[in-house]
């Protein structure tokens, strides 16, 4: 099986020096490094040449002309990557010994999936350890395993690239198109295994309370969901959702085209959740235009129903009330 990392990287020269080295610091070391680069102007560019010429494995690099964003310069990577398994890693965080090796050994032996996603530790900047992990901490707030979703601990097969390449220029990251993708086919594994180290620093702050340094519960989650929910932005999210489900429905439609016929029936699965959840949308979105009292009780008809089930359930039908 050959191994491919897709790297991207922009302005990481503080902290890619070590991710470079826990590369080199595999018990199975990857076949090729690719590194696409989005203009960076610090010494990012002199630490990856300095790195290829050491290297025992070959390194691509890529320069992007002009500067793409993240979800882009992913893309590019993950196009250009040759492997059969391919790792995606961020530039500021440090891989375990046993990474590569222990994900290829569980998909070696699970072959139905196309996504595997392992566990990572969360630490302060100058790599100091909390105790925490990005697992642990969802599930200690109450949410599924399949909230996880962190490229950086992504591995994924050729054939999903096959499926699911290009990521559209609106999509809302490259690891939610990625692994959104491959749970609507039921093809993600989730290993509980921490392979990695998950730096947090000023540069990649997230309002993500799963990040968060310290431990968190459900009511964290509560408090979470309800902010964004009545933030004067809920709307603005909804049209991305929106937008990344519309899109997510066009890859489908696109996939079916090229994986002969082999996940055909579940594509056509997906499409139709995909449908479901579309359609609902735009009934509260419709909703949320309307008098107070035909909201109240349209969203009462709608909870009954159990269709806010397919959203975050009391929390949505707040927000389709006051907003």
């Amino acid at each position: 099986m050959k191994i491919s990392i897709a790297l991207a990287t922009y302005n990481g020269s503080q902290y890619l020096t070590e991710q470079l080295q826990s590369y080199l610091d595999q018990d199975r070391m990857p076949d090729e490094l690719v590194i696409s680069d989005d203009c960076s102007t610090d010494g990012t560019c002199n630490l990856i040449d300095r790195f290829s010429e050491r290297a025992p494995f070959d390194v691509r690099v890529m320069r992007q002309p002009i500067q793409r964003g993240y979800v882009a310069n992913f893309d590019y990577a993950l196009s250009m990557a040759t492997g059969d398994l391919i790792f995606l890693s961020d530039q500021d965080d440090v891989w375990l010994p046993q990474k590569i090796s222990e994900v290829c050994d569980f998909i070696g032996k699970n072959s139905d999936f196309l996504l595997v996603l392992n566990d990572a530790e969360i630490t302060k900047d100058d790599l100091s350890r909390t105790g925490l992990t990005k697992l642990g901490q969802l599930r200690s707030a109450g949410s599924p395993d399949s909230a996880f979703v962190m490229g950086c601990c992504c591995a994924i097969r050729r054939e999903l690239l096959d499926l699911c390449l290009p990521i559209p220029e609106g999509a809302t990251g490259h690891d939610n198109w990625l692994v959104d993708f491959s749970n609507g086919l039921g093809a993600v594994l989730v290993l509980e295994s921490v392979l990695q180290l998950y730096r947090r620093h000023g540069s990649n702050e997230s309002l993500v309370i799963a990040n968060s340094l310290r431990r968190i519960h459900s009511i964290d989650r509560l408090k979470w969901q309800l902010a964004r929910a009545l933030s004067k932005d809920a709307d603005e999210y909804a049209e991305r959702e929106i937008g990344h489900l519309e899109q997510l429905h066009f890859a489908c439609h696109r996939a079916r085209g090229r994986c002969d016929g082999k996940y055909d029936i579940k594509i056509r699965h997906y499409e139709e959740q995909l449908d479901r959840k579309i359609n609902f949308l735009h009934v509260r979105r419709e909703l949320r235009g309307k008098a107070m009292h035909i909201r109240l009780i349209n969203a009462s008809r709608l909870w009954l129903s159990g269709a806010y089930g397919q959203a975050n359930g009391l929390k949505s039908v707040i927000r389709d009330l006051i907003g």
